[in-house]
């Protein structure tokens, strides 16, 4: 099965669609910056909160916490790596390696495919594809994904911002 998200640069307040693979409206996120911790809604079509995922805040590492609508809970941090971004998935033992800024990535179970997530050429406007293996793990995938680029998203403001990283580095 197929998930497709609109990329484009995350924005806390943004409101956004994921497709299926039949161009059908499946999921609708929202984000949420008026509360002490930054907080992400993804909905159903008929506005049923499916999931939601919350910054915990004081971690060394990004830390994202992730409620599901079944009473499932799971954490993503980031783990130390200097080549490429890698990220866990605890307690369900889910691992994400690949070129996350790219978005080109997957997500491991021990040495099985969960879900591959690539750029999607062939979809409305710049988009990227979720294939996910089991449509069981669709939900909690999705959510991995998006929190993903939560954390992208908040380093990225933290690199423009700090003098001396990103975009800003060396600027007068």
């Amino acid at each position: 099965m197929k998930l497709y998200i609109k990329q484009k640069v995350f924005s806390w307040n943004d409101k956004f669609i994921v497709k299926d693979e039949e161009d059908n409206d499946a999921y609708v996120v929202s984000g949420e910056i008026f509360s002490l911790k930054r907080k992400l809604h993804i909905r159903d079509t008929e506005d049923r909160e499916l999931a939601n995922v919350q910054q915990k805040p004081l971690s060394f590492m990004p830390r994202y916490a992730v409620a599901l609508h079944t009473g499932e809970k799971l954490t993503v941090h980031q783990r130390m790596s200097f080549l490429r971004s890698k990220y866990d998935v605890e307690p369900i033992g889910w691992r994400v390696e690949g070129k996350v800024n790219q978005h080109e990535f997957s997500i491991f179970s021990g040495n099985n495919t969960v879900a591959v997530i690539k750029k999607a050429y062939f979809t409305w406007g710049d988009s990227y594809e979720i294939t996910i293996e089991d449509p069981e793990n669709e939900l909690a995938v999705l959510s991995v994904v998006l929190t993903i680029d939560c954390m992208k998203a908040d380093c990225d403001s933290v690199m423009i911002s700090s003098p001396g990283f990103g975009i800003n580095a060396g600027a007068v």
